[in-house]
């Protein structure tokens, strides 16, 4: 998995679960995500690390720093 789906994966999040803080950090980074990108569209390996991010938002809250790193 490359960086820029690794980007996907975390706008994803972002945007599902309220995570303004990671989508101003991909902004910096000058990621622009295409107006599509939604679960749906992630590929396999995506949907293993969403999956994996996705189940420690929801024991730690989507606040946490627990979730991981970019």
């Amino acid at each position: 998995m490359n960086r820029f789906d690794i980007c996907e994966v975390w706008s994803v999040l972002a945007h599902d679960y309220g995570l303004y803080g990671i989508q101003t950090r991909l902004d910096k980074m000058g990621f622009k995500s295409f107006p599509m990108l939604r679960y749906a569209t992630l590929n396999d390996e995506q949907l293993i690390m969403y999956a994996e991010r996705q189940s420690k938002a929801s024991r730690t809250g989507p606040y946490s720093y627990k979730i991981g790193s970019l």
